[in-house]
Parts: C-alpha cells; structure tokens; sequence
C-alpha cells in the first residue's frame, strides 16, 4: 500500500515547470515573477528534506503522510483562487514544502514494516515507485495544460486524497523510542536526530557537496527554462 500511495502521489504532485508555465498562460505572472516562484518552490523542497525527517520522528511518519496530504489539498484549491502575486509566491513555497515533506516519512516507514534483511529490496521497490510517478508525472501535466489548465490542480487534490486514504490502511505508528536513551520531549529529540549528520565533518561535507551540485544542476536547466520565455 505505501507503495501505491507514493505512485499515485508522485503521479499528481504539482509539476514546478508546468506551475510556471500554468501561471504565465493564465497571465498570474511575469517573466521576473517567474523567477522568484522558482526560487521560492525550491527554498519549499530544501525544507521539506530538512524538516520532513524530523517530523516523522517526532509525530510518526503514517501522521506526518496523513497530515501532508489535506495541506496540498488546501494549496491546490487556494492556487485556483487567488489572483494575487504575493499569495501565489506563498503557495508556491507551500507547494515545494509539501511535495518532498512525507519522503522521509515514508522511508521512515519502510525501517518499521520491513525486516532488515529485505531493506535492499524494499527500498529499491520503492524509489522504483517514486520513479515512476515522477516520470508520468510530466506526462500527465502536459496533457492537462493543454487540455484544461486547471486540471492540474485537481489531479493533484485528487492524488493527494487518494494517498491519503491508501495511507490510512497501514498500521498505526509504533511508539516513538528514543534509541539513546536521552531525556526530553519527543520533538527536541527529533530535532537532535536531524541535526545529528551535520556534526560529522566528513557526512557534513558530503552533503554540502551534494547540496551544491544540485543547486548547479537546478540552475542551469532552469537558466535554459526561463530563456526560452
């Protein structure tokens, strides 16, 4: 079933590039709008894996999933609502946060459900799924644009409600341990957890260095985006 819901999720999360190209279309924005819709959707995914896993920790991850998905719906209902550049900035911060936030949740789950020994081949299945979604995911979005523009946030309400009841047939989150045995509530040890990679120096550099590369990536194919506007 966590498998089916991230398909189905992936399948309707709201697309950035055909965000933009929804709202330039609809006339919602301009050219320079556009760039920082992009920058604010991206700032919205670097948070979502910052504070996702914490989350998940604190609350479990079949709640942090649950909570996620009438937050998108609520997004996806206010982007076909409001007019106004400054709120659709905010909504498009909100959109890039939602759509990465329940990734470590559902990874998360995995380690719960799954024995050791089958974490290869569970976690393999499941970035297969989240593959799959993210591959028909654009394909979708461009027939709806075309056909009708709107369509691509209902798609998503609709996949985000979707997940949500899949979600809701798996087991309920265990309880939340502390497996080091420090005191204090359940969110300042979440937060003790997330921020325990960054006092490594080596697994710190390592994700800097990847941080920066994705930056780079973003950027270029975004530069060779907005050009052609």
């Amino acid at each position: 079933m966590l498998w089916c819901a991230q398909v189905t999720s992936r399948l309707g999360t709201l697309t950035l590039a055909f965000l933009i190209l929804y709202l330039q279309q609809e006339g919602l924005i301009t050219a320079r709008t556009a760039s920082v819709v992009v920058g604010l959707f991206g700032a919205g995914v670097l948070a979502s894996g910052l504070l996702g896993g914490v989350v998940a920790d604190a609350i479990g991850g079949r709640r942090t999933i649950l909570a996620a998905q009438p937050a998108a719906i609520g997004v996806a209902a206010l982007f076909l609502a409001s007019p106004h550049v400054s709120v659709l900035c905010l909504l498009a911060l909100l959109a890039g946060f939602l759509s990465g936030v329940d990734r470590p949740a559902g990874a998360g789950l995995i380690a719960e459900y799954v024995p050791q020994a089958q974490f290869p081949r569970a976690y393999t299945l499941y970035h297969v799924g989240f593959n799959i979604g993210m591959s028909l995911g654009p394909v979708l979005s461009g027939f709806l644009l075309a056909w009708f523009p709107p369509a691509l946030f209902l798609v998503w309400a609709g996949s985000s409600l979707a997940c949500a009841v899949l979600v809701r047939t798996l087991p309920g989150d265990g309880a939340r341990t502390d497996q080091t045995g420090s005191a204090g509530s359940p969110m300042r040890r979440a937060v003790r957890g997330g921020t325990e990679p960054f006092r490594s120096p080596a697994l710190c550099a390592f994700l800097t260095l990847t941080f920066l590369l994705a930056c780079v990536y973003l950027q270029v194919n975004w530069v060779q985006f907005l050009s052609r506007e």
